[in-house]
């Protein structure tokens, strides 16, 4: 999985970053924290690389966070929209392939986070 979709997969799932009401806000700090798994410098330039140029909005495929202060970014909600759409059209994948939606084998609401709701869009 790349790095892109383990963050988006830890701020839907609430595991990084906090809910405010201006969106999804993730720190510089709590990002290296949680990635501490990662050993490059690519942890540094990631969450740089990953925002979008002062006067625009729009997000890209590559350029998903604004950035509103120095090691502080939100993440664009489009990003995390998308995210859970995919999410769900891979669950919706897994169901024609033989799951059972009413509690079978695929069930895809299960917590891995141990989770117990409190800032959770959605459960991956």
């Amino acid at each position: 999985m790349i790095l892109k979709q383990r963050f988006l997969e830890a701020v839907v799932k609430g595991e990084l970053g906090s809910i405010e009401d201006r969106g999804v806000v993730v720190t510089l700090k709590g990002f290296k924290k949680y990635f501490s798994d990662v050993k490059t410098d690519y942890i540094n330039s990631f969450l740089p690389a990953s925002t979008i140029e002062p006067g625009r909005v729009e997000m890209t495929k590559t350029r998903f966070l604004l950035r509103i202060a120095s090691g502080v970014y939100i993440v664009h909600p489009d990003a995390i929209d998308q995210f859970i759409e995919q999410q769900m059209q891979h669950d919706d994948i897994g169901d024609e392939a033989g799951g059972d939606k009413e509690g079978g084998e695929n069930e895809s609401n299960d917590n891995k986070s141990g989770d117990k709701g409190s800032g959770v869009l959605y459960r991956v």
